[in-house]
Parts: structure tokens; C-alpha cells; sequence
């Protein structure tokens, strides 16, 4: 055993193997770190943890959603190293119940902390606020700041002369303001302003961004722009987020122009738009031409590529370079109308700027095969994902599956889900009603109906829509004790919404 960690001083292996895991458990992949674990335990054989390397442990464990084994830990570092948990510690498992909307069990370890004499902090208390948010719980939320606030008044130093109470703080308003926005409740947000400024702090950027955040998604474009005013005219300088947030909005409500216009007078504000704001604009401007009758795309063809260029010229002077994303999102536009040459030179010129397409730009460009009729095509996109080293997901698959089942051909369709059950990608539900639906078209409800009995045998998702689509192709082949037979089943009854 160690002389230094069992005789109360700091040792240099145990602070080397806590710097050893900090380091990669924030950098490294799952592999990476299932080394440094196993390198960290070797290199503390006969030293004992600190509380810090506990804390470290317990962080990570927290962020792969190991509750469970976090708790577990917690004890551990008590009963058998003799090690009283810190207020870091404890938060950060508190931490983790909040992400997962658990409060009770984060009340528990609260109620724990307090046990241990460990006082709760500022930090815990915002931990928590946020945790209440995440749960849909604003009304708790804004309990637990009351108290704290009423808490500060009556003991404005301390609670026993030795250690400060946990104050509300910016953050800690800011947090409550973001439950009640999260819940669409405007004016409660707006009753969390006025606490901030009867507190005597002043709202900040963050708080007016989480206001403008409900703003957008409430659709209400002119109060959003009303806030943005009132931002500047407190002296607070909208930042790029503020300004991402009132695009996002137009867009959302088929204004991408004024998002454009918007766009380009962002460097008189001396702000530089980054790539996610410009792929918001030209996604705005896709769903804004998806969203109008296709009746005359020849007409309409001309003029969404004047848009889209116009972004991609409003990008290239701002010295912004085109991601991913930004093909991606151009490709779907083309894909959606069914133009998949385009959809491809759209891929082709990614591959030449040297952007590399993921799993999503390959399923658009499928799509856009599947949409022409070109389903042949679109399979012969998994042999090309597999030599840029892409794995084809279930969106491909089912894509691929339905173009099938479009052309009647159900013996390449249940091909194709062959080929992506050797693969290891399961199948969803969608796939099981594209499936479903293949065979109905194809004058088949009884192949269907094995469909369904062989996907919910090996646990895959079957809902009522699928049995609907069954009994309603027996009704159209004229064989209504077939179709009341599948309405009366005790699988649709319990399918039932």
C-alpha cells in the first residue's frame, strides 16, 4: 500500500492517473477509454482513489447514462475507501438523474448530500431548476428558486457563521426562464425577468435568446423582432445565436428573403455568420418550394436555383465553405421534385470540394432514384456508401425497399430486407408499413399478413395502420369476412391507439 494515500498526502500516481483519465474520457472513443480504464485501475494498485478521481469515474459513467453504476460508486468510495463525497460529486450525479428527467431520485441524493453534511450549492440548486425543466416541471422549478430567494434574504451571509448560502445567480433565472419557455408560457417567462430585475441583476444575452427561442417556435415572427429592438435598446449587442434564432423563425414561416436579407446585413453589425446559418436559410428556401404545387416545376426550376445560388454566393463572400450539410440540403431539394441527375452532380461536386457525403446525403440521393423510378440505381448506391466507407442505415434500406414496392416487385423488395437483416441493420416501422403497404398494392394481403405475423414474432414494431392496410386490400379484392376478420383480431384490438 501506499504510504502517501493511506497516510493522508496528495500522491503523485493517483494525480497522474486522474490527469490520464480527464483527458481521454473527453477526447478519446469508446475503445480509447476502455484502455485508460483498465491502464488507470493498474496503474492505482495499492493507492487509493481521491475524490476527484471518484468524481472523474463517476462523470463518465453520467454521461453514458450508467445511473445505476454512478450510485454505485458514490457508495463505494465511502464504504470502502473511507472517502467523504464533495459537493462536485454529489452534483454531478444529481446532474445526471436531471438529464433524465428524474427529479425524485436527484431529490434522493440532495437529501443524501445534506445527510453527509455536505451543504448543497448554487451549482446544485441550478442542477436542479434545470432538471424540473427538462421534466416539464416549471412550477417546481420556480418553487425551488422562491425559496432560494427568500432563503437569501432571511440568512444574507450564511446559515451558521462558517460557510456562505447558495445565492440565486444569473444562471440559476436564467434556467427557470428556460423551463417556462420549453413550456410555451410566455408570460411566466416574462414574471422570471422581472424577479431577475428585482434581484438586482440585469438580463443578459442568454436571457433574451431563450426568450426569442419560444418566440420562434410560438411562430410569432413580429414579437420576436419587437424583442430583438428592446435587446438593443437595453445596450445589449444581439449575437450571432440571436440573430440565427430570428432566420430560423423566418424561415419557419415561409420568409426565407427576409432571413436572406437579414443574412447580409450581419457584417454592419461586425457579426460573421457561420455554415449553420446559411444551411438554415437554404433549408428555408427548400421546404418554401416544396410546400408550393408542383404543377409547373419547369417554371419554378429556374428560380429556386437563382435562390440557392444566391446563398451559396452570399457564403462564399462571407469566406464560408459549404459543408456537408449544405449539399445535402440542396440535393434534397432536387431529390424531393424526383430530379436525381441534379441530386447526383450535387454529390459529385461535394466529392470534388472535398466534403465527404455521410449516410444522410447517400439517402437523399436514393431517394431521388426512387422518386425518377430509378430504383436499380438507388441499390447499386450501397456498393458506392461501402467505398467511401459509409454504412447504409435503415432510412437507405427502406428506401431502397419502397422504390421496390412501388414497381410491384415485392421479390426485390424482401431481397433488399434480407440484405439489410445480414447486415445487422434492424428494420423500424416504417420499413414494416412500406412493406406492408408493397404487398397490399400488389393485390397480396395475405403475404402481408405473414409480413406482420413474422415481424411481430421477432419483436419488430407492427402497429394498427399496418393491419388497417391489410383489411382494407381484402375489402377491395371483395372479401369483407376477410377484412372484418382482420378488424376484429385480438392483435388489431390491442394495436388499438
Amino acid at each position: 500500500q501506499c504510504k502517501d494515500c493511506f497516510g493522508g498526502k496528495e500522491c503523485s500516481a493517483v494525480r497522474q492517473a486522474t490527469k490520464l483519465m480527464k483527458i481521454y474520457y473527453a477526447n478519446g472513443g469508446k475503445q480509447q477509454k476502455a484502455k485508460v480504464k483498465k491502464k488507470a485501475a493498474g496503474a492505482m494498485q495499492g493507492h487509493r482513489p481521491s475524490v476527484e478521481c471518484y468524481t472523474v469515474a463517476i462523470a463518465e459513467v453520467v454521461a453514458e447514462k450508467k445511473m445505476s453504476e454512478a450510485q454505485q460508486l458514490l457508495k463505494q468510495m465511502e464504504e470502502e475507501d473511507g472517502l467523504a463525497p464533495d459537493s462536485v460529486c454529489f452534483n454531478t450525479v444529481i446532474n445526471g438523474w436531471c438529464n433524465e428527467g428524474q427529479m425524485e431520485e436527484a431529490m434522493r441524493v440532495v437529501q443524501e448530500m445534506r445527510q453527509k453534511n455536505c451543504r448543497p450549492t448554487t451549482s446544485t440548486y441550478n442542477t436542479l431548476i434545470k432538471g424540473y425543466g427538462v421534466a416539464g416541471q416549471a412550477e417546481q422549478a420556480q418553487q425551488l428558486v422562491l425559496h432560494l430567494l427568500n432563503k437569501t434574504r432571511n440568512s444574507p451571509s450564511s446559515e451558521d457563521g462558517l460557510e456562505p448560502v447558495a445565492r440565486p445567480n444569473l444562471r440559476t433565472m436564467n434556467t427557470l426562464l428556460n423551463a417556462w419557455c420549453r413550456e410555451g408560457r410566455l408570460e411566466e417567462a416574462w414574471r422570471v425577468v422581472a424577479m431577475i430585475k428585482s434581484a438586482g441583476m440585469q438580463p443578459d444575452a442568454v436571457t433574451y435568446n431563450t426568450l426569442a427561442k419560444a418566440y420562434a417556435a410560438a411562430g410569432r415572427v413580429a414579437e420576436l423582432e419587437d424583442l430583438i429592438a428592446d435587446m438593443k435598446n437595453a445596450r445589449l449587442k444581439p449575437n450571432l445565436r440571436t440573430y440565427a434564432i430570428l432566420i430560423s423563425c423566418y424561415c419557419q414561416n415561409g420568409m426565407p428573403e427576409r432571413g436572406l436579407q437579414l443574412l447580409s446585413r450581419l457584417k454592419f453589425e461586425g457579426l460573421h455568420p457561420d455554415v449553420v446559418a446559411f444551411n438554415t436559410l437554404l433549408k428555408g428556401y427548400v421546404e418554401q418550394q416544396s410546400s408550393q404545387q408542383q404543377q409547373d416545376f419547369q417554371s419554378q426550376e429556374n428560380d429556386q436555383q437563382l435562390k440557392l445560388e444566391m446563398v451559396l454566393d452570399l457564403m462564399a463572400a462571407n469566406g464560408v465553405r459549404p459543408d456537408v450539410t449544405t449539399y445535402s440540403t440542396i440535393m434534397n431539394w432536387w431529390s424531393s421534385a424526383g430530379v436525381a441527375d441534379k441530386a447526383q452532380t450535387i454529390l459529385l461536386e461535394m466529392q470534388q470540394d472535398r466534403v465527404k457525403p455521410d449516410v444522410r446525403a447517400f439517402a437523399i440521393l436514393a431517394k431521388g432514384y426512387v422518386r425518377s423510378g430509378r430504383t436499380h440505381e438507388a441499390e447499386s448506391l450501397l456498393q458506392d456508401m461501402s467505398l467511401h466507407g459509409v454504412a447504409p442505415n435503415v432510412v437507405v434500406y427502406t428506401t431502397i425497399i419502397s422504390g421496390w414496392c412501388s414497381m410491384g416487385r415485392m421479390d426485390d423488395a424482401l431481397r433488399v430486407l434480407e440484405l439489410m437483416l445480414e447486415r445487422g441493420e434492424a428494420p423500424n416501422l416504417n420499413t414494416v408499413q412500406t412493406l406492408v403497404w408493397g404487398f397490399c398494392e400488389a393485390r397480396q394481403p395475405r403475404e402481408a399478413e405473414e409480413m406482420v405475423a413474422a415481424m411481430a414474432a421477432a419483436g419488430l414494431p407492427v402497429d394498427s395502420k399496418c393491419l388497417d392496410m391489410i383489411a382494407s386490400a381484402w375489402s377491395a379484392l371483395g372479401f369483407p369476412f376477410e377484412t372484418d376478420r382482420i378488424l376484429a383480431s385480438d392483435r388489431r384490438r390491442q394495436l388499438s391507439p
